[in-house]
């Protein structure tokens, strides 16, 4: 008969797999963005945005585990986790867990913007006849006189 043995990782291991796991992702992601960005080939670029976000969706996947087996600190089940061991263990730089935003995010925004302002347009033509809307004119009631004995007074009073 065979003994079959069974090893149960502690929260300290796993935090420690999934920490390892979450740089790689990062760096991973980074490359990722760096290649969607050099990209010129539109299909190619399309392929690589949905691995861009499979990535990310992966990231969050990961960090909710590290979230999950942060138990040997103080502070349990916080969203902010201290990976400043495990990244001098792996000798990196801080700079490896900073994520930055990804660049197609702001093209995205770009075109978005571009069409709201022509639907906005469109709406201005086809309800008010005109694309410019209305200038209000203010009253403006507290209004001084700009002489120099003025100036030199509120000069003085300050």
């Amino acid at each position: 008969m065979l003994m079959q043995l069974t090893y149960k990782r502690t929260d300290l291991e796993w935090f420690q797999y999934y920490a390892g796991l979450y740089i790689r992702y990062i760096d991973c992601y980074r490359r990722l963005e760096d290649c969607y960005d050099q990209l010129a080939h539109p299909q190619k670029r399309r392929l690589l945005k949905e691995m861009l976000e499979n990535a990310m969706v992966r990231m969050c996947e990961v960090k909710l585990n590290l979230v999950r087996y942060s138990t040997h600190t103080q502070v349990v089940q916080s969203d902010f986790i201290n990976l400043d061991e495990v990244v001098m263990e792996l000798k990196l730089t801080p700079r490896v867990l900073e994520v930055p935003v990804p660049r197609y995010f702001r093209e995205d925004r770009k075109d978005k913007i571009e069409e709201r302002d022509q639907l906005v347009i469109q709406f201005l033509e086809d309800y008010h006849g005109t694309a410019a809307p209305e200038e209000e004119v203010l009253d403006d009631r507290c209004v001084i006189e700009t002489t120099s004995e003025t100036t030199v007074r509120i000069i003085q009073k300050l």
